[in-house]
C-alpha cells in the first residue's frame, strides 16, 4: 500500500512540473520496493524514475538506469517494456544530441509489432532529430508520416501536434508563410477540441507571434504573444515570450513597453535560476535523507544477521569477525560519500563567492579610473584658469581646445556610469518621473557614496553647489528631515 501511494504521488508530481517532489517520491517506492524484495511492478516504478530523470535533464543518469531495466526486458523477451524504454531512450538521447543513436532506436520501435500506440510520436522524435540538425527537408518528411497516421487514427490532438511541427520547421527554415499556413490549421483543429489540449494552444499563439513578427505585422504578432502568455504555463517558455515582446515592442519603437518586458525578462530569469538552484538543493537533501535511512536500514539488518549468527554459531569467532567487518566497511563508505557530498557543495559556493567578488572587484576598479579620468579634466581647466591669470594666452587656448574636444567624454563617462546601475535609474524615474537628467546624476554620485568634494570634481562645480543641489532635491523628493539623502536612495 505505501509503495503504491508513493508511486502515485510520484506521477501526480510530475504532471504538475514538481520534478524534485517527483522523484523523491520514486526514490522511495524504490527504496520500498528494494527493501521487501518485490518483483511485481518494479519496471514500471523504474520506467516512471527514467521518465523524471529526462525531464528533469539529467539524461546520462536516465540511460543509466533504463540500462538495468533493458536486461530484465530481454530476459523475459517483454516486447511491450522492450518498447517502452526504446521511447525513453530516444528521448534520452536526443537530449544528449545525440541524433543517430535516436533515430536507431525509434526505427526499431516502428519496426517491432507493439508500436502502434505511440508510433506518430515516434514520427515526431524522428523529425524533431533532424530539424535540430538543420536537415528541415526529412523533418518534414517524418512529421507528415505522423500527420497522416493521426489523420487515419481520427486523433484531433495528433494531427494538431503534427500541424504544429511542420509549421515549426517551415519556420526555422525562412518559409514563413508556408509555416503560417500550418499554425492556422493547428489553431483550427484545436478550436473545437474539447479534450486536455496541455500548452499546444500556447505553443500555436507563440508561433504565431514568431511568424507574423517576422512578417513584419507586429499587431498580429503581439495580440498572439500576449494570449500566448496568457496560457502558457512553462517558465522556461515564459521566458522566451517576454523575450520576443521586448523584441517587438524595440521594433514597433515603443520603447516603455520594451524596458518594461527586458526588466520583466531579468527578473524571470534569476527567479529559474534561483528555482533551479531549489530544486538541486532539494534532491541532495532527498537523496541525503534516503542515505542515512538506507544506512540505518543497513545497520539494524548488519545486527539481526549478527545476533542470528552469534546464537546459531557461539563458538565461532570468524563469522562475527566478518560481520563486524562488512558492518565497519558500510559504515565507512556511507560517511565517506556524505564527507565527500559536502566537501563539493562546500567547493561550489565557495567558487560563486569568489567569482562574485572578482566582478565586484571590477566594478569598482572602473568607477575608480572614470573618477581619476574626470578628475584630470578638471585639473586641466584649473591650469587654463593659472595660464589666463598669468597672461599665458597661447597656452590657454591650447588647453582650452584640448579641453573642447573631449568635453563630450565627461558625459560620456557620466552615461556609463548610468548604464552599470540601470535598474537604480530606471526605479528612481519611475517613482521620480519629475527629476532632470542633471538631477538623476547628483543621485547616482550621491548613491555611490561619493562625497562633496568627489562629486564637485566629477561635475565640474563647487562643493557648496554639491552641497545646496542636495538640499534641494531632498525638499523636491519629498524625503523626511529624520532620513539622509544617501539613506532614501539606498531603497532603490
Amino acid at each position: 500500500m505505501q509503495i503504491e501511494t508513493s508511486y502515485q504521488l510520484s506521477e501526480i508530481y510530475r504532471r504538475t512540473a514538481k520534478l524534485d517532489s517527483a522523484m523523491y517520491y520514486i526514490n522511495i517506492t524504490e527504496h520500498l520496493t528494494l527493501k521487501y524484495s518485490i518483483e511485481k511492478k518494479v519496471e514500471k516504478f523504474f520506467l516512471l524514475k527514467c521518465a523524471i530523470l529526462n525531464e528533469m535533464g539529467l539524461y546520462g543518469l536516465a540511460l543509466k538506469n533504463l540500462k538495468v531495466i533493458s536486461k530484465k526486458s530481454l530476459l523475459e523477451n517483454n516486447l511491450q517494456l522492450t518498447n517502452k524504454i526504446r521511447l525513453l531512450k530516444a528521448f534520452s538521447y536526443i537530449g544528449l544530441e545525440k541524433h543517430k543513436q535516436a533515430r536507431d532506436v525509434l526505427s526499431s520501435y516502428l519496426n517491432s509489432l507493439h508500436a502502434n500506440e505511440k508510433k506518430v510520436y515516434a514520427y515526431n522524435c524522428i523529425g524533431s532529430t533532424y530539424a535540430l540538425e538543420n536537415n528541415f527537408d526529412d523533418a518534414i518528411l517524418f512529421y507528415t508520416k505522423g500527420l497522416k497516421l493521426a489523420q487515419q487514427r481520427g486523433s484531433v490532438f495528433e494531427q494538431a501536434r503534427a500541424y504544429l511541427n511542420i509549421g515549426s520547421a517551415y519556420l526555422d527554415s525562412k518559409k514563413l508563410y508556408k509555416g503560417l499556413k500550418y499554425f492556422l490549421l493547428s489553431k483550427k483543429i484545436m478550436a473545437d477540441y474539447k479534450g486536455e489540449v496541455f500548452d499546444i494552444n500556447a505553443y500555436i499563439y507563440l508561433n504565431l507571434g514568431l511568424t507574423y513578427s517576422g512578417l513584419k505585422k507586429y499587431n498580429k504578432a503581439e495580440y498572439n504573444l500576449l494570449k500566448s502568455l496568457s496560457i502558457i504555463q512553462n517558465n522556461e517558455d515564459k521566458i522566451i515570450v517576454h523575450k520576443e515582446l521586448a523584441k517587438l515592442y524595440t521594433k514597433k519603437e515603443q520603447l516603455e513597453k520594451a524596458v518594461s518586458f527586458y526588466n520583466i525578462l531579468t527578473r524571470r530569469l534569476d527567479s529559474v535560476q534561483k528555482d533551479k538552484s531549489k530544486e538541486l538543493a532539494n534532491i541532495i537533501d532527498n537523496q541525503l535523507e534516503l542515505l542515512n535511512e538506507e544506512y540505518k536500514n543497513k545497520q539494524l539488518l548488519t545486527e539481526n544477521k549478527l545476533i542470528k549468527s552469534l546464537n546459531l554459531r557461539k563458538n565461532n569467532l570468524i563469522v562475527s569477525l566478518v560481520f563486524l567487518v562488512i558492518f565497519s566497511s558500510i559504515c565507512l563508505l556511507i560517511s565517506y560519500k556524505y564527507i565527500q557530498g559536502k566537501k563539493i557543495i562546500y567547493i561550489l559556493k565557495e567558487k560563486e563567492r569568489k567569482e562574485l567578488e572578482k566582478k565586484l572587484s571590477l566594478r569598482e576598479d572602473e568607477l575608480d579610473a572614470t573618477t581619476l579620468a574626470i578628475t584630470e579634466r578638471v585639473n586641466k581647466l584649473k591650469n587654463v584658469i593659472i595660464n589666463i591669470e598669468n597672461n599665458s594666452f597661447s597656452q590657454a587656448k591650447s588647453e582650452i581646445q584640448n579641453l573642447i574636444s573631449s568635453l563630450s567624454a565627461i558625459n560620456s563617462i557620466t552615461d556609463r556610469i548610468e548604464s552599470k546601475f540601470p535598474e537604480f535609474a530606471t526605479s528612481l524615474r519611475n517613482v521620480h518621473p519629475e527629476l532632470s537628467p542633471s538631477e538623476l546624476r547628483y543621485c547616482l554620485l550621491t548613491r555611490l557614496n561619493m562625497n562633496l568634494k568627489e562629486t564637485a570634481n566629477i561635475l565640474n562645480v563647487s562643493p557648496n553647489t554639491v552641497k545646496v543641489t542636495r538640499s534641494k532635491l531632498k525638499k523636491k523628493m519629498n524625503v523626511p528631515s529624520s532620513i539622509s539623502l544617501k539613506g532614501y536612495l539606498e531603497f532603490f
